[in-house]
């Protein structure tokens, strides 16, 4: 890698989300602007190599954080449920402490990786969209046919 012009290294780190990797459905806009800043991150990773600057993409899974509950736009949950209903729902995606991820994602922007992936289970739907598109639209129509289906 080339040095940058202040001879210091630079980094540069997307936000994204698991969902910028793989084919999803029932939340278009979100799924579309998650693909982008994948896509994004990428090519800034190959143009500003040669100047030193290290890009690397956040794509984590399941977070606890407050945006689990938050707000009543975007929810893919039917409405009148309540908070402890749909965290219930998403300990299904067993979520990972903020401080977990926080301290496994630092290590991996340090070790230079490209598209970072926390936690690392999560790979396995972005591994499924890349070895059979097709069995993940399956996948996500499913997914999707059942969140309209809960209760």
């Amino acid at each position: 890698m080339a040095s940058s012009v202040s001879g210091k290294v630079a980094f540069v780190t997307g936000g994204a989300s698991g969902i910028g990797l793989v084919t999803t459905a029932g939340q278009a806009g979100y799924t579309a602007t998650k693909h982008a800043v994948v896509a994004i991150s990428k090519t800034l990773r190959i143009e500003a190599e040669r100047h030193g600057v290290r890009v690397s993409v956040l794509c984590p899974g399941v977070i606890r954080t407050p945006i689990l509950t938050g707000g009543r736009y975007g929810r893919t949950e039917k409405a009148g449920l309540s908070d402890d209903e749909i965290l219930r729902r998403w300990e299904q995606l067993r979520p990972m402490a903020p401080e977990k991820f926080a301290e496994r994602a630092l290590r991996a922007v340090f070790r230079d990786k490209a598209i970072i992936v926390v936690p690392a289970w999560w790979k396995t739907f972005w591994y499924l969209e890349r070895l059979s598109p097709s069995l993940s639209m399956r996948l996500a129509r499913v997914t999707l046919e059942r969140i309209r289906k809960a209760p």
